[in-house]
């Protein structure tokens, strides 16, 4: 998260395919960033020429949304990249807790784009909907902890997404319905790819591919990619790319999440959302 003051969420007709090979992500990649690549499989195509597109998206993210409904908790080191203001920032990377029931969600900045080390916390029902935040330096020693509108101008500044959308069941929520509305448009304007043998940061992973070739304002995105881990089901990254701005570009990065260190069902407890913890330097 960032806080300048002192202080989201298809084969050309209707084939939806098993792709045989890589679509060709490549970057050279500092330490803080995920490893993405595709590994060559050889396959059958799925699906049925009479269904439409989408139908296979959208049955592994209700299997997958039904994965994240039995969560109890998760933690995990969010790696992304966003076009804020026009610009494209950087790789960046913030340490998540979110606990399912009651929801809460701790974050702490990592680095490098915003100054490691700042805390925000959120917990539903708790601190008049506020979340407490604590940022670094001078700026801590001058104002202590900060209690601010988690939708609020402060917490949104530099974010594409509030802290209380964060968690498997909201992100598989939205894309469910960024499918629905896909869905609306004509089946040939639904370009869907399905890769097997994908892999982020090493582990085995189906990544699902929409794009469009018609702008339409159902297509709130010309692509999508999310990669789904062969092993829990969930996904653990998640691109989204704008429509070029003239014919014959390359569609734009938006919004890039990759889920690293991801460990599932950890046991967090109200301390792990509790500005009070020894562990945390909000005080």
């Amino acid at each position: 998260m960032k806080w300048t003051r002192i202080r989201r969420s298809v084969a050309a007709g209707c084939v939806i395919a098993l792709a045989a090979g890589s679509y060709g992500f490549t970057q050279q990649l500092a330490p803080e960033q995920a490893a993405v690549q595709t590994a060559r499989v050889d396959a059958p195509a799925i699906g049925n020429l009479n269904e439409h597109p989408l139908t296979r998206p959208v049955e592994l993210a209700k299997q997958s949304l039904d994965k994240a409904k039995q969560l109890q908790d998760c933690s995990f080191i969010m790696v992304k990249r966003e076009l804020i203001n026009g610009k494209l920032n950087p790789h960046d990377a913030v340490l998540m807790k979110i606990r399912c029931r009651p929801f809460a969600v701790y974050v702490q900045t990592l680095g490098p784009v915003q100054p490691k080390g700042r805390e925000a916390i959120y917990a539903e029902g708790r601190n008049n909907g506020k979340a407490l935040v604590h940022v670094t330096g001078f700026q801590h020693k001058l104002v202590g902890m900060l209690q601010l509108d988690p939708t609020g101008p402060e917490m949104m500044d530099g974010q594409r997404y509030p802290m209380t959308l964060a968690g498997y069941e909201n992100f598989l929520a939205g894309t469910l319905q960024l499918y629905q509305a896909e869905a609306q448009g004509p089946a040939q304007e639904n370009k869907v790819q399905i890769y097997v043998g994908a892999k982020v940061d090493g582990r085995p992973c189906t990544c699902v591919e929409n794009s469009h070739p018609v702008k339409r304002d159902n297509y709130p995105f010309q692509m999508t990619r999310i990669f789904y881990d062969d092993e829990h089901g969930l996904p653990i990254r998640w691109e989204a790319y704008a429509w070029p701005s003239r014919p014959g570009e390359q569609p734009q990065l938006l919004e890039e999440y990759t889920y690293r260190n991801l460990r599932l069902n950890v046991g967090l407890t109200d301390a792990d959302f509790d500005a009070n913890n020894p562990a945390y330097a909000f005080k």
